[in-house]
């Protein structure tokens, strides 16, 4: 299990051409859901800094991926 905390930062690699990440509610987290994002990032070199306390949750957003696991869930 990894640690994060305030200030941190994710940086998401992907080939932007066949990907993009989500940030999406835990509902959608939880269903797949990738219709209705908080915040869409796409140019393959994505960066979220960690600046309040919270839960955040990512996923592909790429149609069939967040079914193969491809999610990301944190917890500060």
């Amino acid at each position: 299990m990894l640690a994060f905390n305030l200030g941190d930062s994710l940086l998401f690699l992907y080939p932007p051409s066949q990907d993009s990440v989500i940030q999406v509610t835990e509902q959608s987290y939880n269903s797949c859901n990738i219709t209705d994002p908080i915040f869409y990032m796409n140019n393959g070199n994505s960066l979220f800094n960690i600046t309040q306390p919270g839960e955040f949750y990512f996923t592909s957003g790429a149609q069939g991926h967040c079914e193969n696991a491809q999610k990301l869930h944190i917890s500060l």
